[in-house]
């Protein structure tokens, strides 16, 4: 029998008023109290602004943070550009699994987080961000993904004032309005220079002309590249301009046949292999050996390696003919896609190597997103370039980065009045979930935090993954509890688990076992639990993977789900 709860409150939100000495039933009063919970903000509206706060500190092992809450990188793009003016080359960085981009401004030899630059990007982004200065204005440009291929953006900030973009069309001699997207001349006329949804294109100039090339995989059957040639100098005798044509769909006559394997001046089935259809591709071209032409570091979405392919041919002839791993002293293991990007990030004057996954999401639990930032310092030249590693998490030990799908949450584990942070981790390098404690050593107003450990209470004895917790008073004897989503790493199965606290006065977990509540989730489902009915027990709210919100009543002995 579905109990009834008196209301003896007023409310008014926009137009719903609630009157005194109205009866209404527990799911009733569930969506009037949901409601309230959507409804007051936005009547609210007007009275509240949210700016990003940089400014709170964040110590680990004694040493200050410096970019503790930029949010973390996963799959970074890496580019360099004067964000604010100084003459200095700041960091653009697009993460591709979160579809963002983060700015960074150098400041006294690092890179500090600077989000107010963000938002002076195009909302177009996508797949991929690539500045390169295609007109030689000193300027650099922008280059992204679009639906039917590359959009490009160039850069016309005035000195002294923010950066500012237009989008560039296209003169297209066979329609009738201008193409969005960069075109080339093919084998009947102009068409779509298209990339693969998943690829990273090379721009740079192949041929030492002085403008501004293409080189991608193929978009049909993307086992070979396609080689674009720009004539911006051979046509109007300067390098601002992007008048491209195909020159080749086998640059360097080579063809990806599977991971690792590649023919060189034969066809993949003369191999004794197949040609590699579907997975994404990056590309990345530098002249390694100072000899005048463009070598090709290569990476496939299916691999953890780079391979590099010496040229031992001519920029106007190339040709490939082996592969080895990249770079030679301390090749990448990434898992999986790494591509390669270059840029002076040590402030030597020398161009960096930094090499990051190129995925979209998470393709295995495998994946280190927590150190996936490798920096290879170049201690050569830059005409003789040696890569030399030197960390796997560039700019990612300068903040709170747990990998991806983090689940904070805050609660006063100590008692002192203010509360810590605990995050929960999708996985670590150990393949297991865990809790992140960050105490708070500050006060409730003037928060202050240091990390305490990346395995709080030693939850990764479950073998779980996927960890999202909270803290209440699950048992109602006044003292937070701790409830935790996680997922079995072995059986796919995802549950809600529990452990009490020891002590009403002061959060205490140790010395038991973690209880199940024999609950079961999806992978991808949340849970938040909290008193709905106002009867002094722990009910669950449950977001499931189609979009339903559910809601499931304590009954003191079970839960039961109510419609």
């Amino acid at each position: 029998m579905i109990q009834i709860a008196d209301i003896h409150t007023v409310f008014s939100v926009g137009k719903i008023t609630l009157k005194n000495n109205l009866r209404y039933s527990t799911v009733q009063l569930f969506v009037i109290r949901l409601l309230l919970l959507i409804l007051l903000p936005l009547a609210a509206r007007a009275q509240f602004t949210y700016t990003l706060d940089q400014s709170v500190p964040v110590e680990v092992n004694g040493a200050a943070l410096l970019n503790p809450w930029a949010g973390g990188l996963n799959s970074a793009q890496v580019n360099s550009i004067d964000l604010n003016g100084d003459g200095q080359q700041d960091l653009v960085v697009y993460d591709k699994m979160a579809s963002k981009v983060s700015t960074f401004l150098a400041v006294n030899k690092t890179y500090v987080y600077a989000p107010k630059y963000e938002s002076l990007f195009p909302p177009e982004i996508n797949t991929f961000l690539i500045l390169r200065d295609y007109n030689c204005d000193g300027k650099k440009d922008l280059f992204t993904f679009g639906q039917i291929g590359i959009y490009v953006f160039q850069n016309t900030t005035a000195s002294g004032q923010p950066l500012s973009w237009k989008k560039i069309t296209f003169y297209n001699p066979g329609g009738t309005t201008r193409s969005e997207v960069l075109l080339t001349t093919g084998f009947s006329g102009k068409i779509n220079l298209l990339p693969g949804s998943n690829d990273f294109p090379n721009l740079k100039d192949m041929d030492g002309d002085g403008d501004l090339d293409v080189l991608n995989m193929r978009f049909v059957s993307p086992s070979t590249a396609e080689y674009h040639k720009n004539f911006s100098m051979e046509r109007y005798g300067r390098c601002d301009s992007l008048d491209l044509e195909r020159q080749t769909q086998n640059w360097g006559g080579f063809e990806e046949c599977s991971c690792g394997k590649i023919a060189f001046g034969e066809t993949c089935v003369q191999l004794g292999g197949r040609t590699e259809h579907t997975g994404g591709k990056a590309l990345l071209s530098l002249d390694m050996d100072n000899d005048g032409d463009q070598d090709l570091v290569f990476s496939e979405e299916t691999c953890s390696r780079l391979y590099y392919m010496q040229n031992t041919g001519t920029a106007a002839l190339p040709v490939v003919n082996n592969f080895t791993l990249f770079p030679g002293s301390s090749p990448t293991g990434i898992i999986y896609y790494p591509a390669g990007y270059l840029e002076d990030v040590d402030f030597d004057g020398k161009t960096d190597l930094i090499a990051s996954p190129n995925l979209y999401a998470r393709v295995q639990p495998e994946n280190n997103f927590q150190q996936s930032l490798w920096l290879y310092s170049n201690t050569g030249t830059n005409q003789l370039p040696n890569f030399t590693l030197v960390k796997n998490n560039f700019l990612q030990e300068t903040m709170i980065d747990v990998g991806d799908q983090s689940a904070p949450t805050f609660a006063d584990l100590d008692q002192d009045g203010d509360d810590d942070m605990i995050i929960g981790r999708y996985i670590d390098a150990n393949r297991r979930g865990t809790l992140s404690y960050y105490e708070n050593t500050g006060t409730a107003r003037s928060p202050a935090f240091s990390w305490i450990t990346d395995d709080f209470l030693g939850i990764s004895f479950l073998n779980n993954i996927n960890i999202s917790p909270q803290f209440v008073d699950f048992d109602g004897n006044g003292a937070v509890d701790l409830m935790f989503s996680g997922t079995d790493i072995l059986t796919g199965k995802t549950e809600i688990f529990y452990a009490l606290s020891k002590s009403a006065s002061k959060p205490s977990y140790g010395g038991q076992e973690v209880q199940t509540l024999n609950f079961s989730l999806g992978t991808n489902e949340n849970f938040f639990a909290t008193d709905v009915d106002l009867d002094g027990k722990v009910d669950l709210l449950v977001g499931r993977s189609n979009g339903a919100l559910e809601y499931w009543r304590n009954g003191g002995t079970s839960l039961s789900l109510l419609n």
